[in-house]
């Protein structure tokens, strides 16, 4: 990974990995009506940088509405495809020390839309929340956990006037 062979030279079979355990698969499978997202984080919101590749993590939107707090589940069982540094780099590769500035992660394309939607509305943030693979290993599919979510987004932006 991130590494080439030149012809004729020596390697290690240890180090020979197949292409679908590669760190770097991010681009090769995402399905069709899919897109990638990079959502911006930090080592706080990565719990010390314990968020990994192949790990399922849920959404949550925080923002304020009339003076109130909303705080709710937004996206549900989203794969994180890989956890990149401030220049693009993998966090987890044998260079040690990189912080965490992105989260990758396939969605269809219209959870691609309102997570770019909620990303530009003042005040509203989108928080990864870790899931315990452990207790549910049939975690299920990707999906909207709050239509209501939805709706407040849709209302911020003809506010907007977007």
């Amino acid at each position: 990974n991130n590494t080439s062979v030149t012809k004729g030279s020596m390697f290690y079979t240890s180090q020979v990995v197949k292409k679908d355990e590669l760190i770097d698969r991010d681009l090769e499978i995402i399905p069709e009506n899919y897109k990638i997202y990079w959502l911006s984080v930090d080592n706080t919101t990565t719990y010390a940088n314990s968020i990994y590749p192949g790990d399922r993590i849920d959404l949550w939107l925080k923002t304020t509405q009339d003076g109130m707090l909303v705080f709710g589940e937004f996206i549900s069982n989203i794969e994180v495809l890989a956890v990149r540094d401030k220049s693009g780099q993998n966090v987890f590769d044998v260079t040690s020390g990189r912080q965490p500035a992105w989260l990758l992660f396939a969605v269809k394309t219209d959870m691609y839309r309102y997570l770019k939607l909620a990303e530009n509305i003042p005040g509203m943030n989108i928080i990864p929340v870790p899931k315990n693979n452990l207790v549910n290993p049939d975690i299920g599919s990707t999906e909207y956990s709050s239509q209501e979510l939805i709706d407040l987004i849709d209302s911020q932006v003809q506010r907007m006037g977007a």
